[in-house]
């Protein structure tokens, strides 16, 4: 059976200040991607925003774990989701912000082109007399309220925000023409919003933490790809991602020209050879689009399996003989 890489759990204290510290570029972050939906009200593009947002607070979380050499998964997932959702609330209360600046804006140029000086000016204007179901005092006290729109921005509560969205909604389509996204599907497309924000930040923090770590030099190993299969056979690929032995893990996989499988070796060693090191195969595959474009998908087939300072160095062997320029032919 293969033995692979376990995060010690440890962290030190300063990822407790690295994570705080994170907070300001995702509030950044949280701004400048409500403001690019805002001025880019397509849908199609807000995705891509949103995916792009995700991203970044992947790289974000993940960041903050190698800064503070986070190795507990369970705390670097919190820590990435916590950061996620402080990101998501940002973004959700500057558009809130927005929106109500705007409806205060549009509600004080309607009021001055009506003539409404007073909010009971605009209670008579909505077909009442400004004292239906109220008493004379209060009318009264009404009728000294003068409009401005900080009057209007105070009554454009967050309730009432939600509910203008969830209305409005999107169009999918020519604008006029096409369909609505509204009512509970913005609410299902807010909750997706959610878990890609708050999923790829946690995300983060889960792959940053579990990434190798040399407990005794105290640092990130450090990952390079020592050897690379450009080409090789789908059925080669899978019996090395089904085998469960060292030995066999660590014999490359040959070359064989005109195939769309691919094989990059990585390897995470640390400062002191007589420690283990790890490694991690990633596959490759090429393929077309509907276009005639080529395009790759990768999958991890291992994960830092542990090898022993033996089995390293027979790996460095082997991968080094695979990679030697293949003799001349003999003359005949």
């Amino acid at each position: 059976m293969l033995e692979r890489y376990r995060p010690s759990g440890r962290f030190d204290p300063v990822f407790i200040g690295a994570a705080f510290a994170a907070v300001i570029p995702a509030l950044v972050a949280a701004w400048i991607y409500q403001k690019l939906i805002w001025w880019i009200p397509l849908i199609y593009i807000c995705w891509l925003i949103t995916f792009g947002m995700a991203f970044g607070l992947y790289m974000l979380t993940g960041f903050a774990v190698r800064m503070g050499k986070c190795r507990n998964t369970a705390i670097a997932v919190v820590a990435g989701a916590l950061l996620g959702f402080a990101a998501l609330v940002a973004a959700h209360a500057v558009n809130y912000l927005d929106c109500r600046a705007m409806f205060a804006r549009e509600a004080m140029s309607e009021a001055t082109q009506k003539g409404w000086k007073t909010l009971a000016d605009a209670g008579m204007a909505e077909g009442g007399n400004g004292t239906e179901g109220a008493n004379g005092a209060e009318t009264a006290d009404l009728a000294k309220v003068p409009l401005s729109a900080d009057l209007f921005a105070h009554l454009y509560t967050f309730d009432a925000h939600r509910a203008t969205r969830a209305a409005s909604g999107w169009t999918i389509g020519r604008h006029g023409s096409g369909i609505p996204i509204t009512g509970l599907f913005v609410y299902l497309i807010w909750l997706i919003e959610a878990g890609l924000l708050v999923g790829g930040a946690a995300m983060g923090g889960m792959e940053g933490a579990r990434a190798p770590f040399d407990e005794t030099g105290n640092a990130w190993m450090e990952q390079t790809e020592v050897h690379k299969v450009a080409s090789t056979t789908a059925e080669l690929a899978k019996q090395i991602a089904d085998a469960d032995e060292v030995d066999r893990v660590t014999t490359p996989a040959p070359t064989i020209k005109n195939n769309v499988v691919g094989l990059s070796y990585k390897l995470a060693r640390p400062k002191d050879p007589a420690e283990p090191a790890f490694l991690s195969i990633e596959q490759e595959t090429r393929s077309m689009d509907k276009h005639g474009k080529e395009q790759t998908s990768s999958k991890t087939i291992h994960s830092w399996v542990l090898l022993t300072p033996a089995q390293t160095a027979l790996f460095l062997k082997r991968i080094a003989a695979a990679s030697a320029p293949a003799p001349p032919p003999a003359n005949v």
